[in-house]
Parts: C-alpha cells; structure tokens; sequence
C-alpha cells in the first residue's frame, strides 16, 4: 500500500469511525475518576455525573444509578443533559 493511498484512505475513514464511535460505544460508556483532594484522610464522598442523554432506556439509566451507589457519596451532582426529551423527566427523575 503506497503512502498516498493509506492517507487517503485514513482521511476518508475517519469521519465514518467517530460517527461510529458517537452512535454506539461513547453513549453507554460510563468512566469513573477518583480524585482525593488533600493529603488527610477524606471526610466527604462527592459524585458528579454528567450528559446522562436519557432516551428512555431505562436499564442503562439504573446501571448508573447502581454505579453512583456503590460509591457510598455524600453529595450527587449532575450537570447538563440528564434527558433527551421532557417526556422523559419523570422516569428520569
């Protein structure tokens, strides 16, 4: 395969794979990051989630719920998108 061709190819694949990446890994992946502020022993457990982009799947929306209470936090914080559409809040909420 000749330099040209392998650019080519990479530039023209590429849209296609963060498209893919966007429509079926990135929208169920949950990433979970500790931070420890401070050099004593911690006195408060604090949770932040965000962009949930609830659609109405409900099983994927506990599994993070389940993720969330497992970590035992003080204090929940969500920002941004918790839902798609306001005919989803109240099973959201």
């Amino acid at each position: 395969m000749s330099r040209r061709w392998f650019i080519l190819t990479s530039l023209l694949c590429a849209p296609l794979a963060v498209a893919a990446d966007a429509r079926w890994l990135e929208p169920e992946w949950v990433k979970v990051r500790r931070f420890r502020v401070g050099t004593n022993k911690p006195t408060h457990r604090l949770v932040h989630f965000t962009d949930i982009h609830h659609k109405g799947d409900c099983a994927y929306l506990l599994s993070v719920v389940n993720k969330v209470n497992a970590l035992s936090p003080d204090i929940v914080c969500f920002t941004a998108d918790l839902i798609e559409e306001s005919k989803y809040l109240p099973e959201a909420l």
